[in-house]
């Protein structure tokens, strides 16, 4: 295996061509080929198969090559290599030869590099000048844009390498432009540097030689200071190319800067004559008349400003005075509210208590457990709770539950359509771990049925105290929990009229993180009216499932049912539920079109919006085929208590619902 330096000689067929080697590459220099047919017979070149379209005649490049398989020592045509493949490791640089010396002719040559030279024929390497006295100057770009000639490009210091020729350089013909070009390895740049050739603009020399001579003539004496300067000197710019500046910057100056003495004769003559005078005072009375007129308009700015700022501190004083009036008016109104609302207070309170003391058995009695009385016991003033003691099935798995609590929803005269998307609504609640409120005026029944349905007798029934309810209140009661493998649930009923809401976020936080097995794994809040609800609980619950149940007609068919025998208690193990993912891992169809109209019209962070809802579509999407049905549904239970009328409305319209939601 061997790498050479050559060129397309010719191409023939499809895709093959004649290589014309130039050099060979050995330690990283080109080395003449003398005897082309003897190194590579039979007709001194290489073939190339395969060569890339864009490739011509004439391209310049190296080349690995091997042995070729079919070389035939009696054809005349065969060669002996083949190019193996084209390598990148390597380059070369054009020579350009000129007819001047460095050591006598340094301006010529920068001149050359600055105008340019005639272009013959078209370059793809950087370029290096020869000169008479055997130096090479170079390497450097051209410019694209120059099109007849090559004009150099010149880095910020503008100094250009000058080495002694100590290289092979190669020659070749170039029967396309009909010109001799020559050839050597850029390698030859690792090679040490004799001089530079400094191209620098004469208003680079002039600054760099006044910045050399200022930072010399602060170096006045030896410290630290000093020994820094001196170092920046050195390191920054060759010696030799200092001393060059400093002198081709003094000829400058010589020739090109006119004399105190001289400029101090002009001025004294040009100040007696009658023309000038009468042109200068014709400038400054032009001057005069702009200064007065900018005068007079920056005046009359100002007094327009201070106006407005006077005019506007008159307003604000006046809007001060109107808040303060305001604010006295509102803690005055607040202080009668308070009195007002600890008044009514003391009423529930006693109204409240008297009604369940003659509603509740006597303390002293254990609880009922017959078929079809509830039992009622007493925790901490009066809080209320009842727990059934009805006969129970145990119902085997998922989807014979999802059958169970639909089949009961019907036999309460809930639609089926309704049921389906009420219980996969409540079975998100247990899987995702979230609260479930119920509102309107069959939350109650909706309820109950949803916690005896899934967890029979182990369903408690809540009515919060107005004055006694607290957490731990309500956390004492799951000790009549008894059994701890099967759905346990949870129903707060009639949160609206108890201060449950004050303690309820705090609740739900350690709720939805909690282990402990005696903890419900559904937790139903029930309210007649919504409205009735602070807004800053909505906002502490956001996006937690909320059912209207304004429009199911089943009042007393829960009741009813029950007396009937067709309503059935049921219990299911943890494990049947808990954890099961069959029903979210097929992907949503409908939820990349709600997180888009979500994304748009609220600037709802994507991630929340994956976090709060992609799960539920998932979820839902078993409850129904209807892809309208199920959007409908996700904006009634989870958007429409949280946002205002003109958002809701918006984004309904965006997924083309708007005209079945009631607003």
């Amino acid at each position: 295996m061997k790498t050479v330096f050559g060129f397309i000689d010719r191409k023939f067929g499809n895709s093959n061509a004649f290589i014309k080697v130039l050099a060979s590459v050995k330690n990283d220099q080109l080395i003449e080929i003398e005897k082309h047919i003897e190194e590579f017979p039979n007709n001194g070149k290489v073939i190339y198969y395969h060569i890339p379209e864009e490739v011509n005649e004439g391209t310049l490049g190296f080349y690995t090559l091997n042995e070729s398989g079919t070389f035939d020592i009696t054809s005349p045509i065969s060669s002996k290599y083949a190019v193996s493949t084209e390598t990148s490791s390597y380059n070369y640089f054009e020579i350009i030869e000129t007819n001047y010396s460095f050591s006598e002719n340094k301006q010529k040559l920068i001149s050359i590099l600055q105008n340019g030279i005639t272009k013959t024929h078209e370059i793809s390497s950087k370029l290096v000048l020869l000169t008479t006295d055997d130096f090479l100057i170079g390497p450097c770009s051209t410019k694209n844009k120059a099109e007849d000639k090559w004009i150099a490009e010149f880095n910020e210091s503008g100094l250009i390498e000058v080495r002694k020729n100590d290289v092979n350089i190669i020659k070749h013909w170039d029967a396309k432009y009909g010109v001799e070009r020559y050839f050597i390895s850029a390698a030859t740049i690792n090679s040490p540097i004799d001089h530079y050739l400094d191209c620098s603009t004469n208003e680079r020399v002039v600054r760099d030689a006044l910045k050399i001579l200022k930072e010399e003539k602060e170096v006045s004496e030896i410290s630290r200071r000093v020994i820094k300067m001196l170092g920046d000197l050195v390191s920054e710019t060759p010696s030799q190319v200092r001393k060059d500046r400093v002198t081709r910057a003094s000829e400058l100056l010589i020739n090109y800067l006119v004399s105190d003495e001289e400029i101090n004769r002009l001025n004294n003559e040009l100040l007696r004559c009658e023309a000038v005078i009468e042109k200068i005072n014709e400038k400054v009375g032009e001057q005069l008349v702009k200064a007065k007129k900018k005068l007079e308009e920056d005046h009359k700015t100002i007094t327009n400003e201070t106006k407005q700022l006077t005019s506007r501190k008159d307003k604000l004083q006046g809007e001060i005075k109107d808040l303060k009036s305001n604010k006295k008016q509102v803690e005055t109104d607040l202080e009668k509210a308070n009195e007002a609302l600890q008044q009514k207070l003391k009423e529930m309170q006693e109204n409240v208590y008297h009604t369940l003391v003659n509603l509740l058995p006597t303390p002293n009695f254990p609880i009922v457990k017959s078929k079809a009385t509830a039992g009622v016991t007493s925790i901490q003033s009066s809080q209320w709770f009842t727990q059934e003691n009805e006969r129970e099935i145990e119902i085997g798995d998922l989807v014979h539950l999802i059958e169970k609590l639909v089949s009961n929803l019907e036999q309460i005269n809930v639609e089926k359509n309704d049921a389906k998307f009420i219980v996969f609504t409540t079975l998100g609640a247990i899987l995702f771990r979230k609260p479930l409120i119920i509102k309107g005026s069959n939350s109650f029944d909706i309820a109950q049925t949803i916690g005896w349905t899934i967890s029979g007798n182990e369903h408690l029934t809540i009515f919060p105290d107005i004055k006694g309810y607290s957490n731990e209140a309500l956390v004492s009661c799951f000790q009549n929990y008894k059994r701890l493998n099967t759905l346990k649930s949870l129903h707060l009923s009639n949160i609206e009229n108890a201060p449950t809401e004050l303690y309820m976020p705090s609740f739900i936080d350690y709720w939805g993180v909690s282990i402990n097995s005696s903890y419900p794994e559904l937790f139903m809040l029930s309210v007649k009216n919504i409205d009735e609800l602070s807004k800053d609980l909505l906002d502490k619950l956001k996006y937690i499932p909320i059912i209207d149940t304004e429009e199911i007609n089943i009042k007393g068919e829960l009741r009813n049912a029950r007396l009937e025998g067709t309503f059935t208690f049921g219990y299911i193990s943890i494990k049947s539920v808990i954890g099961n993912t069959e029903l979210t891992n097929n992907k949503s169809k409908v939820y990349k079109d709600f997180k888009d109209a979500l994304e748009e019209i609220t600037s709802m962070d994507p991630r929340k919006i994956k976090n709060e809802f992609k799960d539920w579509f998932r979820l839902l999407e078993n409850a129904s085929d209807n892809e309208e049905e199920i959007t409908e549904w996700v904006l009634q239970t989870f958007l429409r208590d949280y946002m205002n009328n003109e958002q809701f409305k918006n984004i309904a319209d965006e997924l083309l619902v708007g005209e079945m939601l009631t607003l």
